[in-house]
């Protein structure tokens, strides 16, 4: 009966610890694509995005050194949880192949308890991302040198 109960214990407990994923908009060659934004429109960007993909979630500012920024949100469903979270690194993109520009990156990742319905989400606000994104013009290659 006792062994029983660690059994079970041990299966709710794995069964809680779900696998990290990352969305990025990392190039298949390995750079990332650079939009030229200031902080205040990716902090803008990020914030829309998560607003839309989690309209009955709670979204929170999570801390991160500045210039970066980073929104998280927890979705539920019983005893399950998933956190997906939307970053944007600084970075220098090339303009015209080699006028350095500043701008930043876009990340989502997830993690949690909601392998099937969490990836789905975090895909939504990845896409959703991209939609925001691309009223800010075509994305530029990101300098190699300085990433």
């Amino acid at each position: 009966m006792r062994l029983t109960g660690l059994a079970v214990i041990a299966i709710l407990v794995s069964a809680c610890a779900g696998p990290v994923r990352t969305i990025s908009n990392l190039s298949a060659a390995g750079g990332g694509q650079v939009y030229p934004l200031t902080a205040d429109q990716a902090n803008a960007v990020l914030l829309k995005a998560m607003l839309t993909a989690f309209p009955d979630s709670e979204v929170e500012r999570a801390q991160v050194p500045a210039p970066a920024v980073r929104y998280q949100a927890r979705i539920r469903f019983a005893l399950d949880s998933h956190i997906i979270v939307a970053t944007a690194f600084p970075t220098v993109g090339l303009k015209d192949g080699s006028k350095a520009i500043d701008g930043y990156v876009f990340q989502v990742s997830d993690s949690g308890s909601m392998p099937i319905s969490g990836a789905n989400r975090a895909e939504q606000l990845s896409s959703t991302l991209h939609t925001e994104l691309a009223s800010y013009g075509s994305p530029l290659p990101q300098n190699a040198a300085r990433k």
